[in-house]
């Protein structure tokens, strides 16, 4: 009884450190925009460049109520190499994507990238592109007189794949390809590597008014803790009027409604520029998240 007992004791402190690091690894993914529509490249590094020459996209994503310290930032600036817009010919688009998630002053993750693009002809107005974006996320976290505080840099990277003409587009992408782990102090977080399917589509019905249904899926890769990745979806039905004024609504995360409304093509003679704002609510409380969200996303292409 006695060699047993002092077995079980051995095989429980010899697994100990093991069940104590699988208990600290927490899967990280980066915060998802209900205006994912306006911000594909962000999603998929192979979408740069597809429309335009010139692309500038900002995003602010923010809890409202007791949580509105929690926000995220993202700038998307790409440039096309070659100007002709849909041009016969093959060409590249380069890039930089800056993010920022912030959880008061104690958490703060950013992420930051460089990107390349390039796209060819497959028949007609068909093309392909295919993207990589490669860079870091830097995670900090504030700390306690005793602990300190803590800072962490990781790599990290995304590729991805697209068709696309004029009136659609349908990517996929892989992001978090290095399943990096980042430790600012005791606590592992994961870039748990994931996949996003990502498409729309543009149905003119009358001279006056557009409709875009468009969605987004995302799973994880890797058997990481099922209480922190799943998949998630977006369904968005977009109209645009006159090619002037928008108004979307659609499913984000799952579980939530998100309403949008935007103006377009505000600068015609110099590029286009958007404004879009949007709020999104919970209609199954399935998320400890549950705190209304406010977004706004201003684009321009030249």
């Amino acid at each position: 009884m006695k060699t047993l007992s002092k077995l079980y004791t051995l095989l429980i402190l010899l697994t100990a450190p093991t069940i104590l690091k699988a208990q600290d690894r927490i899967p990280q993914y980066p915060i998802r925009f209900t205006q994912f529509y306006n911000a594909y490249s962000i999603i998929n590094p192979a979408w740069a460049g597809t429309y335009a020459r010139l692309e500038m996209v900002l995003g602010n994503q923010r809890m409202l109520g007791n949580l509105s310290k929690v926000s995220t930032y993202f700038l998307n600036v790409n440039y096309r190499i070659n100007r002709q817009i849909l041009s016969q010919k093959p060409f590249s688009t380069i890039g930089i994507t800056l993010y920022n998630d912030r959880e008061g002053k104690y958490l703060n993750r950013t992420r930051f990238y460089a990107l390349y693009a390039w796209h060819g002809t497959i028949r007609g107005n068909l093309r392909i592109s295919g993207g990589l974006q490669i860079g870091g996320m830097n995670y900090s976290v504030k700390g306690t007189p005793l602990t300190g505080d803590g800072s962490d840099i990781k790599p990290d990277a995304s590729v991805g794949i697209q068709l696309y003409n004029q009136v659609f587009h349908a990517g996929f992408s892989v992001n978090q390809v290095f399943n990096s782990e980042v430790r600012p102090l005791e606590e592992i977080t994961v870039l748990a590597p994931y996949a996003t399917v990502a498409a729309d589509i543009w149905l003119k019905t009358t001279e006056w008014l557009v409709i875009s249904p468009a969605l987004s899926f995302q799973f994880p890769l890797t058997g990481e803790d099922s209480r922190y990745s799943k998949n998630l979806f977006d369904i968005v039905l977009l109209f645009k009027f006159q090619e002037k004024f928008s108004i979307s609504s659609g499913i984000h995360n799952n579980d939530r409604i998100a309403i949008t409304a935007g103006i377009d093509n505000l600068l015609q003679s110099t590029g286009n520029l958007h404004v879009y704002l949007s709020y999104s609510f919970v209609f199954r409380k399935n998320t400890n998240l549950s705190s209304p969200l406010f977004e706004i996303g201003i684009s321009y292409f030249f």
